[in-house]
C-alpha cells in the first residue's frame, strides 16, 4: 500500500513552496521600529518591546492556519483532540487553552535569553507574541510580561522545549527572582516528529521537519547560530538591520508547530480513511 504521508518526495520535490524573504532595507542602518512594528509595554519590571502578528500577516502561505488549527484542536470528528485532552489532564480542552513557545537566547547555557516567542488564540484567531529585550537589562521585564499574558494556560507546546526552552526561561526567571514559570502539561513536538518520522527524513530538527511535512522552504532565513552574534551587534550599536530576520524566525517556529499538528491530524485521517 503505498504510503499516504510520503515525507521522502517531499524533501526531494523540486516544487517546495518558498516563503518569501522579509522586506531589505534600503539604509544600512535601520532602527528597531522600522525593522519590525511592535509598542513599548509595561512589567513591573520596567518596559519591554513586544511585536503582534497573526498569521496571514505573516505570510499568505498561513492565511487559513488559524480555522485548520481550531478544527484540530475542538472538532468532533478530529483524530487530535482526544491526545490534546488527554495531554492536558483534564475533560475537556478548548484553543485558549494552549501556549506555544519558542525561546531566542545569547548562548546555549548561563546567559540571557532576549526574545520569547509565544503564539496562542486571542480574539477569534491565533496571534504570535513577541516579546524583545531591546538590551539586557531589559531581559527581566521581557520574562515577566510574557508571564503574565500567558497566565491560566493549561498546555503549553514547543519544540525540543522540555530540555531547552522551559528550563532555561526557569533558570533565567530564578536569576532575576521572579516566579517560575507556572507548571503545566507539556507536549514536545520534537519527541512526536522522531516517533512518527525519524525513518523517513535525513534527521527531526525543526527545519528539517518542516521541509518534509510541511513542503516549505525558507529563503532569507538567519541560521541559528548567527542570532546571538546579530543579537549582541544590535545591543551595541541599535542598528536592528538584522532584528526582523532574527523575529521572523522565531514566528516561523512558532507558526511551524501549529501546522504540523493540523498536518499530523491529516496524516492519521489519510491513514484510518
Amino acid at each position: 500500500m503505498p504510503d499516504p504521508f510520503d515525507v521522502r518526495k517531499r524533501l526531494e520535490s523540486p516544487n517546495r513552496r518558498p516563503l518569501r524573504q522579509p522586506p531589505t532595507a534600503a539604509s544600512s542602518f535601520v532602527r528597531l521600529e522600522e525593522a519590525a512594528r511592535g509598542e513599548e509595554v509595561f512589567s513591573g519590571r520596567g518596559l519591554v518591546y513586544r511585536v503582534q502578528q497573526r498569521p496571514e500577516e505573516f505570510d499568505a502561505e498561513f492565511a487559513g492556519l488559524s480555522e485548520t488549527f481550531r478544527e484540530s484542536v475542538e472538532s468532533a470528528d478530529s483524530f487530535e483532540r482526544a491526545r490534546l485532552v488527554r495531554l492536558s489532564r483534564r475533560k475537556s480542552l478548548s484553543v485558549e487553552d494552549i501556549l506555544f513557545l519558542d525561546l531566542e537566547t545569547c548562548a546555549l547555557t548561563n546567559a540571557p535569553l532576549f526574545l520569547i516567542g509565544a503564539m496562542a488564540w486571542n480574539d477569534g484567531g491565533l496571534i504570535v507574541r513577541q516579546y524583545l529585550a531591546r538590551n539586557h537589562a531589559e531581559e527581566a521585564a521581557a520574562i515577566e510580561r510574557f508571564l503574565d499574558d500567558s497566565a491560566g494556560k493549561r498546555l503549553l507546546i514547543s519544540f525540543n522545549g522540555k530540555s531547552f526552552d522551559l528550563p532555561y526561561l526557569r533558570s533565567r526567571a530564578i536569576h532575576h527572582a521572579l516566579p517560575p514559570m507556572p507548571e503545566r502539561p507539556h507536549w514536545d513536538l520534537l519527541i512526536e516528529a522522531r516517533r512518527r518520522w525519524k525513518n523517513r527524513l535525513p534527521n527531526c530538527q525543526l527545519q528539517t521537519v518542516e521541509r518534509g511535512v510541511c513542503g516549505r522552504v525558507r529563503q532569507g532565513d538567519i541560521p541559528s547560530r548567527d542570532i546571538p552574534r546579530a543579537y549582541r551587534t544590535f545591543v551595541q550599536t541599535s542598528n536592528a538591520s538584522e532584528m526582523a530576520a532574527i523575529l521572523r524566525h522565531n514566528a516561523l517556529d512558532l507558526l511551524t508547530l501549529a501546522d504540523l499538528i493540523v498536518r499530523m491530524e491529516r496524516e492519521t485521517a489519510d491513514a484510518y480513511g
